[in-house]
């Protein structure tokens, strides 16, 4: 008899359970919009790179930079906040893999410091307004920072060279 009991129970919550996860609704999908922008160099457009939102959070993008310097979302991102960096471009897909094409690779002329979320200072608060989602992203040629080479060994201190007793 106990064991009915418990046999019971444990139908019980497990249809319990099923019924709460399939009365969500939907409800619970995070809010989402579409982002745009330009990037430029010391005041120039920028071309060959893309640019990347990323957010441990909310995930990310990244989007190819046009000819003109601007960049637009082709789906809508996760409303937060990002860290950005700007690289090297992904392909542009096509209707088929036949059909993909490959920007030109521009990113050797951006510093190194804008490569990295964690040094490149670049961010931005994707809201529910589209309207305030276009970002200007303007670079300077001159920062410096950025990663470091990890295939070089580190620096350390100068040999000590003793001196000649006299």
């Amino acid at each position: 008899m106990i064991l009915r009991l418990s046999n019971r129970a444990l139908l019980g919550c497990i249809a319990l359970s099923l019924l709460a996860a399939g009365c969500g609704g939907g409800g619970d999908a995070l809010p989402k919009a579409n982002v745009t922008g330009v990037v430029t160099m010391d005041g120039e457009p920028v071309t060959g790179v893309a640019v990347r939102f990323s957010s441990s959070s909310v995930g990310g993008g990244a989007f190819n930079v046009g000819e003109d310097g601007t960049f637009a979302s082709p789906s809508p991102i996760t409303v937060g906040d990002y860290q950005v960096s700007i690289d090297r471009p992904g392909a542009n897909p096509g209707n088929s893999p036949s059909e993909m094409s490959f920007p030109k690779d521009e990113s050797g002329k951006i510093p190194a410091a804008y490569k990295s979320q964690a040094s490149s200072g670049l961010t931005a608060t994707v809201t529910e307004d589209e309207d305030a989602n276009h970002f200007e992203f303007a670079l300077s040629s001159d920062k410096a920072g950025g990663p470091k080479n990890s295939n070089r060994a580190p620096k350390g201190p100068e040999p000590m060279i003793p001196e000649a007793a006299e």
